[in-house]
């Protein structure tokens, strides 16, 4: 604070004398905090940037580990995750302002180590989740998005296979990883600014895996990605989708465990945000399918709760066609109305209802 609020009397200090004693200090968090501070004053950009930088290649990059460090393990692995943090957030010219398209070398270095086993496959998890949300920082900034041209068609930029191979490694993690939370991290982090990558075969490969994960956390978030990537890639992902459409829609009408139901329907609801164009021609037969098991008097509330909010995603598609179930379609949702004693069947009725008659018109 001092610096930048004097910095004509501070400066030649911190340049000459100040600068070299925090490097000297090596990977520590207050030193980190306090160089990240004054890396906003410009003239000292570029001295703290190589500090950092050569602080964190010693921690993090082979063949530059400080001889004769006899630290336990248990502050080795929290120096790395010090150093990887440090790593995702520092100001370096990496951001979107600054870099071009193309990640700079040092960075690219950083991206190739930390997506290596070595780092992907420690075994404290805290090591794997800041080395994935490390690297895809590092790369988000670099990775160009498609374009349209004149004529109104979608072009996409020149993958690099450095960033195609490292993506595909971290990908791996969301099938591979024995903690759900690394799995959904990486399905987290790699939104669609990664689309471009994502639509490889490899790699949507990879997400239909995914797509059957034990955890059902993790198969939502894998069939919004799919969804999402179904208009950059629907030669590959609608045939797909359709049939994961049959497979969900078959647990429907045959399970008897309320919980399979409950997953089955929210999962064709991310179906109809996701991916509208796969799921229209599918709309009125899925919505009867849904019907005939809402008129199952024992089925739990969360169960009909569920079904009834997946109704509605899919009036949002349907549009129109839906009319042709609102006959039997609304004496359900006026019932569930009536439940005077759940406010949350009465709510989501209320919603489907909202949403049925904005699409009908």
């Amino acid at each position: 604070m001092l610096a930048k609020s004097a910095p004509a009397i501070t400066l030649h200090y911190i340049r000459d004398e100040l600068l070299q004693s925090m490097f000297n200090v090596g990977l520590n968090g207050a030193a980190m905090q306090s160089l990240h501070e004054l890396s906003s004053i410009a003239s000292l950009y570029q001295s703290i940037q190589e500090g950092v930088l050569n602080i964190l290649s010693s921690v993090l990059l082979p063949n530059q580990h400080a001889a004769g460090d006899n630290t336990s393990e248990a502050t080795e692995m929290a120096t790395i995750i010090l150093a990887l943090r440090t790593l995702a957030l520092f100001p370096f010219p990496g951001n979107e302002a600054k870099r071009s398209k193309i990640l700079p070398q040092p960075f690219m270095d950083f991206c190739e180590e930390c997506s290596t086993a070595k780092y992907l496959c420690h075994e404290n998890r805290e090591v794997r989740l800041h080395a994935v949300a490390t690297v895809v920082a590092l790369m988000r900034p670099s990775i160009p998005r498609p374009c349209t041209s004149s004529h109104q068609t979608v072009i996409y930029p020149v993958l690099s296979p450095k960033l195609s191979k490292i993506i595909g490694s971290i990908l791996n993690l969301a099938i591979a990883d024995s903690d759900k939370q690394v799995r959904m991290h990486v399905l987290n982090l790699l939104d669609d600014r990664f689309d471009c990558y994502l639509i490889l075969s490899e790699n949507l490969n990879l997400l239909f895996v995914a797509l059957h994960d034990e955890a059902f956390e993790v198969q939502e978030l894998a069939i919004q990605t799919i969804g999402r990537l179904s208009e950059l890639n629907p030669a590959y992902v609608m045939p797909m989708l359709r049939k994961t459409h049959i497979q969900l829609v078959a647990e429907l009408e045959h399970s008897g465990i309320g919980r399979n139901k409950l997953q089955a329907s929210r999962l064709i609801g991310h179906l109809a945000r996701n991916a509208p164009n796969v799921m229209k021609a599918y709309v009125v037969p899925t919505i009867k399918t849904l019907l005939m098991k809402l008129s199952d008097e024992e089925q739990t509330v969360a169960v009909s709760v569920g079904m009834m909010r997946t109704i509605g995603d899919l009036a949002e598609v349907g549009g129109k066609d839906v009319s042709v179930v609102t006959d039997h379609l609304f004496p359900i949702i006026l019932s569930m109305l009536q439940e005077m004693s759940c406010f949350t069947k009465r709510e989501v009725a209320l919603v489907t209802l909202g949403k049925i008659v904005e699409s009908t018109g």
